[in-house]
């Protein structure tokens, strides 16, 4: 099946975003043996993988737009689409409703539309400078979810609010982790990666991944390092995506490439991932912590789904909770049995459940019942 993934952000644009949409094509190419065309803006390199091809850049995302993205589909002749959605990723300033029309010609086109939701607008607790965007963007819900045959959600507490809210499109909700964005680099450039910078083996290396978004609990973070430091414990943090963080113990890297990326993933000896709406299936930082088998520290909160994250894969407390955090990572610190079974057990439980084998297979079954004549076709 040819199917055109729209997202305005591909590798070597930095974020994880632009990381998810390639590790999504490269997986429903490897694993389900699909042909995959990336429409997306310009200054994309052509990925290295096989089946997985770049279309012509395009640029205009709106609702002007909508007859040359029409064109281009009619071009490639895709058996469906599958929306990146992010209201920001179509207009700066998140006023997404001309591209949701867009998508909503696309339908009554006759092209089927599979929107990954991976959010939806702007909460009413946030700053009331956004709040008019968060009206446009709640308002772009409805042609969005009428053109989709499915969306597919990251985190079940929204799908469940989504169920209340359009309880006509219910039937189209679907609920499925992101999955990971970087490879697990091997444990030898993991200790490559060590000695390059200068890291004793018996320095604790915190891993902190992603930039400066509100939701991202960064003084749990730098407390974590202090705390650390405070006690005699020889540690670093190490953060890659863009924050900045203060100590002589702190190393902010900023945007580093895919393979440096995934040679940190394997250097690091914890994770810390505190997020304001807690743990969650959107989060492919967290994710990538994982799938590396790192004991990871996270925060619960409105976005967890604890069956998602039992206490033997993860360490939870509540988001909001800095100080709380910091012993947290304290006390797992001091343990070295503990650091070992809870990696251990994440590595089991993301590769049971959250591994791109795993989510491919499930993508799949989304495949075949939006797009049935696709697979009942003749080849």
């Amino acid at each position: 099946m040819r199917i055109a993934l729209l997202c305005p952000i591909f590798p070597p644009a930095p974020g994880g975003l632009a990381d998810h949409s390639a590790r999504w094509a490269e997986a429903m190419s490897a694993h389900l043996g699909h042909e995959i065309w990336v429409i997306t803006g310009p200054g994309a390199s052509e990925p290295e993988v096989p089946g997985v091809y770049l279309a012509p850049p395009f640029e205009d995302w709106g609702v002007l737009g909508a007859q040359k993205l029409l064109q281009a589909l009619v071009n490639l002749k895709p058996d469906l689409v599958v929306v990146q959605y992010v209201p920001h990723l179509y207009h700066r300033r998140g006023f997404s409703l001309g591209f949701a029309c867009s998508i909503l010609r696309l339908m009554k086109a006759g092209v089927p539309v599979i929107t990954l939701a991976h959010e939806l607008y702007f909460a009413r607790h946030e700053a009331w400078r956004h709040q008019p965007a968060g009206l446009v963007q709640r308002a772009a819900l409805w042609p969005l979810f009428t053109a989709s045959r499915r969306v597919i959600f990251s985190v079940p507490q929204r799908e469940r609010r989504m169920r209340t809210v359009f309880p006509q499109f219910s039937s189209r909700f679907v609920t499925l982790p992101v999955g990971s964005t970087l490879p697990v680099a091997t444990e030898s450039e993991g200790r490559a990666w060590r000695q390059e910078r200068g890291i004793s083996p018996h320095e604790l290396v915190l891993l902190f991944q992603g930039g400066a978004h509100p939701s991202k609990e960064l003084v749990s973070v730098q407390r974590s390092i202090d705390i650390l430091c405070d006690r005699g414990i020889p540690a670093r943090l190490v953060s890659i995506g863009g924050c900045q963080f203060e100590g002589p113990a702190c190393l902010s890297l900023g945007h580093v490439s895919q393979g440096e990326a995934q040679r940190i993933l394997r250097a690091a000896d914890m994770a810390l991932a505190p997020f304001s709406d807690g743990a969650s299936g959107r989060r492919g930082s967290l994710l990538n912590a994982l799938s590396a088998g790192l004991p990871t520290v996270s925060t619960r909160g409105s976005d967890t789904e604890l069956s998602w994250f039992p206490p033997d894969v993860i360490e939870l407390v509540s988001a909001g909770e800095p100080a709380l955090f910091a012993e947290a990572v304290l006390a797992l610190a001091q343990s070295a049995v503990h650091r070992q079974a809870l990696g251990h057990s994440a590595k089991v439980w993301f590769d049971e459940r959250f591994s791109w084998p795993v989510l491919a297979a499930a993508w799949e079954e989304i495949f075949i019942s939006a797009c049935p004549q696709a697979f009942s076709s003749p080849p």
